[in-house]
Formats: structure tokens, C-alpha cells, sequence
């Protein structure tokens, strides 16, 4: 008999299905009834107070990166500077306060690459980019402009009660006791650009009391300059200042001394109740850090923080952006003096402060130069003096 082995293939493999495991905290699906939707999973948030800040940051419309002491310390500068207040602006520059300078020239390289903003130095009035001193021309930079602000209002731009009531008191006093309007007057040079190495020349100031918004004093110097002692013919032209006026002129280091005693007439040091107004940014932002690198100074604390009257005037006004001549025009006045003196400069922008505090402007700082002091170290490295 012969054995027959016949060959039977095995099943298909089918895996089996893992049934959950019921554990004492956890339930079946099965078992959950129909009616009952089972809850959405919520993760806690692993650094809540993190992410509180970033919201608050976020409401700002601020930055909302970086580490927890970063954000902290960035809500922190918004909320001291009003940036909670509905309506108020205020606009930032950055720059390097060189402690232990080196040579000159390395020390303008030093300020600007501290520098956030994009410098607009401008002399006639004309849009002329080139000239690199007067604050009453040119247009402004990416730091100042703010394009909703040059849009026209819902109402007729005239009718300046309605526009801005943020910016109003009910009484008619200033939140300073003195506002101390400044134009000042720098080296130039007709081919000059933003690198151009500006000295400060003149350096004039005309007082405004807060409460009775009439002008009080005036301080005038001139100024000698140190790194270039020698004026071109092209500011000499502009500025109607002669050579023969600042070489016989104080150092800039003595102005500013001559200044302060001059000052503390009327406010005790360091001048807390004073506030700074100057036609567009460029006289503190710029000329003042260039004039306080060449000079070996550290930029004055009373230097900081200014009224941006060409700002101030577009928001409280509702018009667009104009020079000085312009906004004496749409106000019904007309320049007196001698344009780019920097004395009848001072003079005709405090006319226009006086007539805006008048009509119930509110003059607060809407500028801040913000510094960052730099030392060097042995082997001429730089480092941040916190």
C-alpha cells in the first residue's frame, strides 16, 4: 500500500486587534453611554506666566519673543513709556554711550552701529539730502512716519476741538514746569551725506514756562568745534556764522556747563520738570550724539526723552506733515529772522509750541533716545555696561 501525502495550505494571516486595557482610572468606549460625549484633552500650559506675558505683549502689539526676563523687561519699558494709554506714541532710538572712547573716528564708527534708525540730515528746507545739518527739511525716516496718522480724519481737519482729545487738560497748564525749545546749528558741507562727522556750532534755547505758556529767557552760545575747526564756505553761506565767531567761541563742553548754571535758575538738577522741543528728531537723535562722541561726554539725561513738535503738530492738528515754514503758515504766521539761525529758528518754533499750548495741546515726550553704555576692554574688545 502506498502512502498518499497531500499538502493543505495554512489559513491566511489576519493580526489580532489589541483590546484596550481597562485600568482603574480609565473607562472603556464601550461603556461610555451614547449620550455623553467624552471631554477634549486640555494640556496645561508648561510656563504659564510666559505665556501671560506674551499675550500682554502680543495686546501692545509689541514684540513676543525671547526669554522670560526679556519679555518681562520689554513689558516693563512699554508700560513706563504709556504704551497702555490709547492714542499716545512714543518712538525709540537707539544709541552707543561709549564710556572709555577710542581714537575719533573709531567712535563715530562705534555710535553708528548702535544706531536703529535711519538718519535724515537735511539743510534747506527743500528736501535736499545732501546738505546734512538743518532739522527743518527733508523728509522724515521709516522711525517717524507713521503712515494712519497722515490719513485725513473723519471730520474737517479744522475743527481741531474734536481731533485728539487724548492730548488735552482741562485746565490750560503743561504737565512741565518749563519747556526748553532747541535748534541748534552744525558743521556742513555741501556733499555731505549721514556719515558726515556734525559739530555742533550754535546752540540756542528759548524757555516757555508750563503754567503761563509765555517765553521766560533765552540762552544763546556759540560753539567752537574740535575735530574740524574749520568752517566750509557752504556753512558759512547756510548758517550766516564766520569763522572769526567760533574760534572765539567755548568748547562745547563749556556751552553745556554755561548752559546748566544757566538752568538751574529756574529747575534744580537733574531738571526733571523740563522737557526738550525740537523741530523734528534730528537735533537731540543725531547732532547731540555726534557732538557728545567728539566732545568725550556721556549724552545728558535731560537729552533723552523730547517733543517731536513736527509729530506732534500732524496728530494734534489731523493735517499732513509739514516743515517749519509750513506749519507757521497753516497757523497764520510768518518766519521772523534769518532762516538757519538757529536762534530765530528757536524763536519761531516756540511761537508755534506757545500757539498749540494755547489751543489746549498737551505737551508730553513722544521721542526717546534710548543709550547703551559700551566700555572696551584690555585687548580693545567692546562689551555692554549694563
Amino acid at each position: 500500500m502506498t502512502a498518499v501525502h497531500v499538502h493543505v495550505a495554512p489559513p491566511p494571516y489576519t493580526p489580532k486587534k489589541k483590546s484596550p486595557k481597562n485600568s482603574n482610572n480609565s473607562v472603556s468606549p464601550s461603556t461610555v453611554p451614547a449620550s455623553v460625549e467624552p471631554a477634549a484633552e486640555t494640556t496645561p500650559s508648561v510656563h504659564p506666566k510666559v505665556d501671560q506675558l506674551r499675550a500682554q505683549l502680543a495686546e501692545l502689539n509689541l514684540n513676543t519673543t525671547g526669554t522670560k526676563a526679556v519679555l518681562q523687561a520689554r513689558l516693563r519699558r512699554a508700560l513706563k513709556s504709556g504704551a497702555k494709554k490709547p492714542g499716545k506714541r512714543v518712538h525709540f532710538s537707539e544709541e552707543v554711550d561709549v564710556r572709555m572712547l577710542p581714537p575719533v573716528d573709531e567712535a563715530i564708527t562705534v555710535a553708528s552701529a548702535g544706531e536703529t534708525t535711519t538718519m535724515t540730515l537735511s539743510l534747506d528746507g527743500e528736501h535736499n539730502l545732501s546738505s546734512g545739518t538743518n532739522s527743518h527739511g527733508g523728509t522724515d525716516d521709516n522711525a517717524i512716519i507713521d503712515e494712519a496718522s497722515a490719513s485725513p480724519p473723519p471730520y474737517p481737519a479744522t475743527d481741531w476741538r474734536h481731533v485728539y482729545r487724548e492730548c488735552k487738560r482741562a485746565d490750560t497748564s503743561q504737565p512741565y514746569d518749563f519747556y526748553l525749545v532747541l535748534d541748534v546749528e552744525a558743521t556742513c558741507d555741501r556733499d555731505a551725506d549721514r556719515h558726515f562727522p556734525n559739530e555742533i556750532i550754535e546752540f540756542p534755547v528759548v524757555l516757555i514756562n508750563g503754567e503761563t505758556m509765555r517765553v521766560v529767557d533765552e540762552f544763546h552760545s556759540y560753539v567752537r568745534p574740535t575735530v574740524h575747526p574749520k568752517l566750509s564756505a557752504f556753512c558759512i553761506e547756510l548758517t550766516g556764522i564766520d569763522q572769526a565767531t567760533v574760534d572765539a567761541a567755548p568748547t562745547f563742553s563749556t556751552v553745556l556747563r554755561d548752559f546748566e548754571t544757566w538752568l538751574s535758575q529756574y529747575a534744580q538738577p537733574p531738571y526733571r520738570n523740563t522737557l526738550f522741543i525740537t523741530d523734528g528728531p534730528w537735533d537731540i537723535r543725531d547732532f547731540i550724539r555726534k557732538q557728545c562722541h567728539h566732545s568725550r561726554i556721556s549724552r545728558p539725561g535731560y537729552l533723552r526723552s523730547f517733543v517731536d513738535l513736527r509729530r506732534l503738530y500732524t496728530d494734534f492738528y489731523a493735517r499732513e506733515r509739514q516743515n517749519l515754514n509750513g506749519m507757521l503758515e497753516e497757523m497764520g504766521m510768518r518766519f521772523e529772522g534769518r532762516e538757519h539761525s538757529g536762534r530765530d529758528d528757536a524763536r519761531n518754533i516756540a511761537r508755534i509750541a506757545m500757539g498749540m499750548m494755547n489751543e489746549g495741546c498737551l505737551f508730553t515726550p513722544n521721542y526717546e533716545v534710548r543709550v547703551k553704555r559700551v566700555g572696551i576692554g584690555k585687548r580693545g574688545k567692546q562689551f555692554i555696561l549694563v
